[in-house]
C-alpha cells in the first residue's frame, strides 16, 4: 500500500452535537417514523505525537546522539564479541541487526569477556526528560540474543544526572534472564515492557538501561518510548483497495493492562468527510478485543486516486491513531510478482534457490514468476547478469525492489528476508497497472510474436513505463556440473539436494534446470515510448513485439519454453507487474 505523507487535518468550525444533525440550510428533520440520521461526535483531530516525551527506535545513525554510555567494568570482550564490533570502552552498539538484508536496527550490550567477568555497561539518556504529570510510562522492547546464555537487564531512573553514580534508587525494572525467543533472529521475538512514571510526575528524569550479567552473551534493546499510558491498541479493518466509491470504517479495539469502559471512535479525511461515534457501553477486560463499525462510510476520491485518512479511538483521554490510505481502483488488476535470482553452477548454496522457486510455484502457481539468472557458467546471459549485478550468490530481487535470499539462516523456506516473505510483501502492494500477454505465436523460423495489453487501475505515479520480455527454458540440461554444499546435511528443506537425496552429491551433472533465463529483450531496462507519459486509468495500451529464439541461449530440443513480460517503472527500475505465457511444454 502506498501512503502519502500529507493528511489534511482540518478542524470543524462548528461541530454537530451528539444527537443533532447539521446542514447548510438549517433543514429541519420531521419524525416520520423513518430511520433517524446517525448521531455523531464532534471531530477534533488528535495532535499526533503530542503525548510522546522521548522516543528512540535506533533506525537513524543520529539516534546514538540521544544517549551517553558508560563502560564501568572496563573488561575486554571475547573474540566472538570482537567480531560483532564490541571493544573495551564500547559498552553498547547502536547498529545491530539480524542480517545485512534486514532494515530494523537495534542496540546491544555484551557480557561475554576474555577473561570472563561481570558486565557493568550503562546506556543513559543524554538529556533530561520532563514528565509533566501522572499517567506517563516508560516502554521498550528487549531480548536476549543467545537462546541459552540469556543476559538480563536493569532499568534505573534518576532525577539528578546521567552518570552511573546518580542512579541511587532501586531499579524500576529488573530481569535476571531476558526472554530469547525461539531463534537467533531478534525481529519478531521481542519482549515488550512498560513501567509507570507516576512517581516522577512534575520532575525531569534520566533513564538508564544497564547490563550487569555475568559471562553470558548480548542483551538487545529497541523502541524506547516515554509517553502517556496507553489503555487500548487499535487495529484498522478498513480495506486498502476497492472498486467502490466508499468504504466501511471499522476496526478492533483491544484492552491492554486494565479494564476499559467505553471509548469513542473517529475517522477523518477532511472537514467534509469525517465522523465520530461513541461506544459508551463497551466493557473490555485486559486482552479482550471489540470490533466496531461506524454508522457512516468513508467517501473516496475518484477512481484512480488514493484517499488518505486518519482512524483513531479515544479512551480515558488518550488517543490511539492510525494513518492509512484507500486506493479507488478503476478495476481489480491481475497481480504477479517476479523474483530474479542470481545463481550459478559454481555456487554450492545455489540449489537452495531451486528449492525455494519450486516451493513458491507450488503454493502460488498463478502469481509467482521466478527467473533464474545465471552467473559465470554455461547458462549465463551476459546482459541480464550485468543488469542485476548481484553482490552475492544466491540472492534475489523481488520486483527489483526488495533484496531477498532463498532460505533463512536456519534453512527455512519462510521467514524474514526469504524469497517467500519478499514475494508475499510485494504481492500485498497495490499495482497501479496490469500487463497481460495476448496473441502469442511462434512461426516456423522460431520467431515468437506477442501483444502486451497494459491497463492502469490507478493514476500513474511515473511518466516513464517500459516493457521487457524474457524467454525462459524448463528442463534444460546444461553442460558442466553443479556444486552442491547441501549434500551432507539432513535438513528436511534440503530435499533432493540433501543427504540421501536424488541429487545429494557434492557435484552432480545432468540436472534439468527450470526457469532459466534465455534472453531479455529488447534490453534489460525494457522498451521505452510504448506507454504515454500520462496514461488514463481504465484505458488499454498495446505493444506488439517479436523475439527470434535463434538468438537466445539455453534452448534445446524438447525443453519447455515460457515467455514473461515485465512492466517496469523507468524512474526507479522496479517491476510494477508482470505476466507469463507457456510457449511450449
Amino acid at each position: 500500500m502506498k501512503l502519502k505523507s500529507y493528511f489534511p487535518l482540518l478542524m470543524l468550525a462548528a461541530a454537530c452535537g451528539l444527537a443533532a444533525s447539521c446542514s447548510d440550510d438549517d433543514e429541519v428533520f420531521i419524525d416520520d417514523g423513518g430511520t433517524p440520521p446517525p448521531s455523531s461526535l464532534p471531530v477534533t483531530p488528535p495532535v499526533v505525537g503530542a503525548d510522546v516525551l522521548f522516543t528512540c527506535d535506533f533506525q537513524a545513525t543520529t539516534d546514538a546522539d540521544k544517549w551517553v554510555t558508560w563502560d564501568v567494568d572496563g573488561l575486554t570482550p571475547s573474540n566472538s564479541m570482537l567480531t560483532v564490533g564490541f571493544e573495551a570502552g564500547t559498552p553498547w552498539l547502536f547498529r545491530l541487526r539480524d542480517s545485512y538484508l534486514t532494515t530494523n536496527y537495534y542496540a546491544g550490550s555484551t557480557s561475554s569477556y576474555n577473561p570472563a567477568g561481570q558486565a557493568d555497561d550503562w546506556l543513559v539518556t543524554k538529556d533530561a526528560i520532563a514528565v509533566p504529570d501522572s499517567g506517563y510510562v516508560l516502554a521498550w522492547n528487549s531480548q536476549a540474543l543467545d537462546l541459552t546464555l540469556r543476559d538480563g537487564l536493569k532499568v534505573f531512573v534518576s532525577t539528578t544526572g546521567n552518570n552511573p553514580e546518580d542512579f541511587t534508587d532501586a531499579p524500576v525494572f529488573e530481569v535476571e534472564e531476558e526472554e530469547a525467543g525461539a531463534t537467533e533472529n531478534a525481529d519478531g521475538e521481542w519482549a515488550s515492557h512498560a513501567v509507570s512514571l507516576n512517581a516522577y510526575a512534575g520532575q525531569s528524569i534520566y533513564v538508564a538501561f544497564v547490563n550487569q550479567s555475568n559471562d553470558k552473551s548480548i542483551i538487545l534493546l529497541d523502541d524506547v518510548l516515554v509517553s502517556l499510558k496507553r489503555y487500548v491498541s487499535l487495529q484498522s479493518l478498513v480495506v486498502d483497495r476497492t472498486t467502490e466509491g466508499e468504504v466501511t470504517v471499522s476496526g478492533v479495539v483491544t484492552a491492554l493492562d486494565e479494564e476499559v469502559r467505553g471509548f469513542n471512535a473517529y475517522f477523518m479525511v477532511d472537514s467534509l468527510n469525517q465522523f465520530g461515534q461513541a461506544f459508551p457501553d463497551v466493557v473490555l477486560q485486559p486482552g479482550e478485543g471489540y470490533t466496531f463499525t461506524l454508522d457512516v462510510p468513508m467517501e473516496l476520491a475518484p477512481a484512480g486516486d488514493y484517499t488518505d485518512y486518519q482512524l483513531w479511538v479515544d479512551c480515558n483521554g488518550v488517543s490511539e491513531v492510525l494513518a492509512g490510505s484507500v486506493a479507488h481502483l478503476a478495476f481489480e488488476p491481475m497481480h504477479k510478482v517476479v523474483i530474479e535470482e542470481g545463481t550459478g553452477q559454481w555456487c554450492g548454496y545455489c540449489p537452495m534457490g531451486i528449492l525455494s522457486f519450486e516451493y513458491l510455484k507450488e503454493i502460488y502457481p498463478d502469481q509467482f514468476i521466478g527467473i533464474a539468472v545465471h552467473n559465470n557458467d554455461n547458462m549465463m546471459v551476459d546482459e541480464y547478469d550485468a543488469g542485476l549485478h548481484f553482490s552475492q550468490f544466491p540472492l534475489g530481487y523481488a520486483n527489483r525492489a526488495v533484496t531477498c535470499q532463498p532460505m533463512t539462516g536456519n534453512y527455512e523456506l519462510t521467514g524474514a528476508d526469504t524469497f517467500h516473505d519478499a514475494f508475499v510483501s510485494e504481492l500485498a502492494k497495490i499495482p497501479e497497472a496490469e500487463v497481460r500477454l495476448a496473441d502469442v505465436s511462434m512461426d516456423a523460423d522460431s520467431v515468437v510474436s506477442m501483444t502486451s495489453n497494459v491497463r492502469f487501475a490507478m493514476s500513474a505515479e511515473s511518466d516513464d513505463y517500459r516493457l521487457a520480455y524474457v524467454v525462459m527454458s524448463n528442463g534444460y540440461v546444461a553442460p558442466g556440473s553443479q556444486a552442491n554444499y547441501l549434500y551432507s546435511a539432513d535438513y528436511e528443506t534440503f530435499g533432493k539436494f540433501g543427504k540421501d537425496g536424488e541429487w545429494g552429491q557434492q557435484y552432480f551433472e545432468g540436472y534439468p534446470y527450470d526457469d532459466v533465463a534465455c534472453c531479455i529483450e529488447p534490453s534489460f531496462g525494457g522498451a521505452t515510448g510504448v506507454i504515454p507519459a500520462s496514461p488514463v486509468p481504465g484505458e488499454t495500451y498495446t505493444h506488439d513485439f517479436s523475439i527470434d529464439l535463434t538468438q537466445c541461449s539455453n534452448i534445446a530440443e524438447g525443453v519447455g519454453l515460457e515467455l514473461v513480460v515485465m512492466l517496469i517503472d523507468g524512474a526507479d527500475g522496479s517491476i510494477v507487474n508482470a505476466d507469463k505465457y507457456v510457449i511450449a511444454e
